[in-house]
C-alpha cells in the first residue's frame, strides 16, 4: 500500500512538473539601459519561443513616478528573448512592470498569468503587511531594498552594488528577512 501511494505521489509530482514547465512564462528580466537609465531597455526572456505577432507594446503596462510609461518598441533578440525599449523615459526611480497574459507560444498557448515586476532604482522598503509585491520579480539597481517579514518573490536580482537588508530590531519589534523565491 505504501509503495503504491509513494508511486502515485511520484507520478503526480512528475505530471505536475511537466505541465507547469509547458506553461508559457517569463523566466528572466534584465535591465540593459545605461547606468543612469537602466530601465530604458529591459531584456525579457521567455521559457519557450513565442509568436512574435502576439507580443506588442499593448501587452505591457510600465508605471513610474510620473504615471504610465508607454514603451516605444519591442525588439526581437531571439525566439525567446526580446528587448522592451522606453528610451529617455526612466531614471534611477522605482517602477512597476506588467507583461501579458495575451502573449502566445508557437502552439497558440497563452501565458497562464501576467508577469509582474518591481524595478527599484532608489531606496525601497517592503514592510510585513505590504503584499503589493508578492510573486513579483524584484530587480534592484544601485539601490537599497529593505524587506521586513515574510514575502514570496518570483525572482530577486541585486545589481550594481544594490543591497538587500531589513530594519533594525527594537525592544518591541524583531525584523528579519524571510523570502521564498520560486
Amino acid at each position: 500500500m505504501r509503495k503504491n501511494l509513494a508511486l502515485a505521489f511520484k507520478i503526480l509530482f512528475l505530471l505536475t512538473s511537466f505541465l507547469f514547465s509547458q506553461q508559457l512564462r517569463i523566466i528572466d528580466l534584465a535591465p540593459k539601459g545605461s547606468s543612469n537609465t537602466p530601465f530604458d531597455i529591459l531584456e525579457v526572456e521567455f521559457n519557450q519561443e513565442i509568436n512574435q505577432s502576439t507580443f506588442t507594446v499593448e501587452d505591457i503596462v510600465f508605471t513610474g513616478p510620473g504615471g504610465n510609461i508607454g514603451p516605444a518598441n519591442i525588439i526581437k533578440i531571439s525566439g525567446t528573448k526580446y528587448q522592451i525599449i522606453s528610451t529617455g523615459q526612466t531614471g534611477l526611480q522605482n517602477y512597476t512592470l506588467e507583461i501579458g497574459p495575451d502573449i502566445e507560444n508557437m502552439q497558440g498557448t497563452k501565458m497562464d498569468v501576467s508577469f509582474k515586476a518591481g524595478l527599484f532604482g532608489t531606496l525601497k522598503t517592503i514592510d510585513e503587511a505590504n503584499a503589493d509585491y508578492e510573486n513579483f520579480a524584484i530587480i534592484c539597481y544601485k539601490s537599497t531594498l529593505t524587506i521586513n517579514g515574510s514575502h514570496n518573490f518570483y525572482l530577486l536580482k541585486l545589481l550594481d552594488n544594490s543591497v538587500c537588508t531589513h530594519s533594525p530590531c527594537t525592544d518591541s519589534s524583531v525584523y528579519m528577512i524571510d523570502l521564498n523565491i520560486s
